[in-house]
């Protein structure tokens, strides 16, 4: 992360001067990308690594607009999340990559439902 933060700031400065940047910035983005997500898949699992991934994000468009607040509300979500999924592991003695992503599951089955319901009672 602090490798992308520091290649953005450098490229939004110096813009004029390289303004193929922007090539070299995907290039790198989905370079280490990919690294992280092929040795976090080796480590806890695809299902684990694509929950944690996918449904922070997919929450987070559901009820917010702007992308910072989506970005602070994955945050949040998924530290809850994987904590309460960890918390219920280690209480009924389960695997737990695989409570997790039930964690994750359940949760995302619970934003829509609250979502529907409150747009419902708004009709």
């Amino acid at each position: 992360g602090l490798i992308h933060w520091f290649l953005v700031r450098y490229s939004i400065k110096s813009q004029k001067n390289f303004p193929w940047s922007s090539k070299y910035l995907t290039f790198i983005f989905y370079a280490t990308f990919g690294a992280v997500v092929s040795s976090s898949v080796e480590v806890g699992g695809v299902l684990l690594v694509f929950a944690i991934l996918i449904v922070p994000s997919l929450c987070a468009t559901l009820v917010k607009e702007s992308f910072k607040d989506r970005l602070v509300f994955g945050w949040i979500f998924s530290v809850i999340v994987c904590s309460i999924g960890i918390l219920c592991s280690y209480q009924q003695d389960l695997p737990t990559g695989a409570t997790i992503v039930l964690a994750f599951g359940v949760s995302l089955v619970g934003v829509h439902a609250i979502r529907k319901f409150i747009f419902w009672q708004q009709d």
